[in-house]
């Protein structure tokens, strides 16, 4: 799964992240291109969707299929109880992957009807835990919650193609609620507020002691450092070390002391 852009770019605000500005001539990726940064962008352009879920703090449910189809065989997907069939066609037979058609077209179908529950659902590819990095066996269908809102699925089929759900549309880890009340969901989220509520402390640094309340002293600093407690979290999930990128006049190139 992919990141929206505008989750993009929260995530490489807390990874520290310089702008990366337009292609450049001879470079991939705007003007700054190491190969760090090159793998931060990578992984957030293909999320497993427990992955996008964690990050995102979204609702995400999926279905994985494994085996082959043929021709009438069906897929029946069902989103808080509303059931959406899907037939394999002759044209899904003729396609190099099968399973892939049907997938693509089940979940342009599921979309299309506008369940309510789900934003979008989508193929993504997943890899048998015990065969990593061999060629993928399985495909999955990804179904992205509108709002926070929560939903359940359960599948069934015919033929030869065995779907089983693989993530429950349920509010994922990590999710915390603050002092003030505020729900923070995933990393963005929880980092999102960490970050506003450091800035906020701006309002107290002129004052020692108001009446019988005293102020801690260092309490910018302790935000922050809670910031960045959550901003290595997110570093060591997405296994990207923070400020991925090299000493000035080495970008993209020799001697970055990176280590991929």
């Amino acid at each position: 799964m992919v990141l929206q852009e505008f989750q993009k770019m929260r995530v490489r605000t807390h990874m520290r992240v310089p702008v990366l500005g337009v292609q450049d001539s001879g470079f991939a990726l705007g003007y700054r291109f190491p190969n760090v940064m090159g793998l931060l962008e990578r992984r957030m352009n293909t999320l497993q969707p427990n992955e996008f879920a964690a990050i995102t703090g979204t609702p995400t449910g999926a279905v994985s299929l494994l085996g082959s189809v043929a021709l009438g065989n069906t897929l029946t997907v069902t989103i808080n109880g509303n059931p959406q069939t899907y037939t394999v066609t002759s044209g899904d037979m003729s396609a190099p992957d099968p399973v892939f058609s049907m997938a693509n077209n089940a979940a342009n179908q599921i979309t299309a009807a506008n369940l309510g529950a789900i934003a979008t659902a989508q193929p993504t590819v997943t890899w048998p835990a015990t065969q990593i990095g061999q060629t993928p066996q399985l495909w999955q269908l990804a179904f992205v919650s509108q709002s926070q809102a929560t939903f359940t699925i359960s599948v069934s089929s015919t033929g030869l193609i065995v779907p089983y759900v693989a993530l429950a549309g349920v509010l994922p880890k990590p999710n915390q609620t603050f002092g003030d009340g505020t729900q923070a969901y995933g990393y963005i989220g929880i980092c999102d507020y960490l970050e506003s509520a450091t800035a906020l402390t701006s309002d107290l640094i002129k004052f020692s002691k108001a009446d019988v309340v005293e102020f801690r002293g260092n309490e910018l600093q302790l935000r922050a450092d809670l910031y960045d407690y959550w901003c290595e979290h997110l570093a060591e999930f997405l296994g990207i070390p923070l400020a991925p990128y090299p000493p000035a006049g080495n970008f993209g190139g020799a001697n970055t002391g990176l280590i991929v």
